[in-house]
This record gives C-alpha cells, sequence and structure tokens, in this order.
C-alpha cells in the first residue's frame, strides 16, 4: 500500500471517531462496543501496520511511535464509548473535548502519522 495514501486515510478514518463518539454519548447507542474498538487491528490501518513489509519504513523510530500512538487511541476511544453508553456523557465529554485524553491521544496519532510520512520521503532522497 502506499504510504502517503494511507496516512492520509488513517488520519481521516480515526478523525471521524470524534464525531462518532459524540454521537454515542448524545444517544448512548453505537455500533461498536468498547472491546471491538479497542481493537488497533479493526481498523486499515492497524492491518497495515501489523503486515508492513517495507523495512525502510518499520526501521525507524518513527514507525514505533505511530504504533503506539495508535494503541493509545483505540485504547483512549474504547474509553469513551464505554464511558457514552454507560450514561457517563460529562466525562466523555470532557475527554474529547480540547485538552481531553481523547483530542491528545488524536493529535498525537496524527503528529506521528505525518513524522513518519516526513521520515520516509526525507530517506528516499
Amino acid at each position: 500500500m502506499n504510504l502517503d495514501r494511507e496516512i492520509k486515510s488513517a488520519i481521516a478514518a480515526h478523525g471521524l471517531w470524534r464525531s462518532e463518539l459524540l454521537t454515542a454519548i448524545k444517544t448512548m447507542n453505537s455500533e461498536w462496543t468498547p472491546e471491538a474498538l479497542r481493537e488497533e487491528g479493526a481498523c486499515s490501518f492497524g492491518r497495515w501496520a501489523a503486515s508492513c513489509t517495507q523495512e525502510e519504513v518499520k526501521a525507524g523510530p518513527e514507525f514505533h511511535e505511530c504504533v503506539e500512538a495508535h494503541r493509545r487511541l483505540h485504547k483512549v476511544a474504547a474509553m469513551v464509548l464505554k464511558q457514552a453508553l454507560s450514561g457517563k456523557r460529562d466525562a466523555a465529554l470532557r475527554s474529547i473535548d480540547i485538552g481531553g485524553d481523547f483530542a491528545m491521544a488524536s493529535m498525537e496519532f496524527t503528529t506521528s502519522m505525518l513524522r513518519l510520512g516526513q521520515s520516509v520521503a526525507s530517506g528516499a532522497e
């Protein structure tokens, strides 16, 4: 898979989770369970990262930072979904708001993905 396309796709897909979580907070309902959301292999980026065979990508610390940031984002999203489904609306909203756990994990994931893309691009020059 093309790394640039994978990065853009992963950032967009994970960015949509904020609106999905907001809906779950408002309705106390979701097609996802917290357990399913916690699984980082449940998304295309997680599957790609687990099966990545591009040594030039996997060799750098940026790849490992992305994997860790991705794992944290799934863990935090699962926690927020669990709060939303159990009626802990205020706690869930704090997490997705600016400075909250989900917002910070999302920003960390996006930043690490961009760093990975830059690292691979600069290594190709």
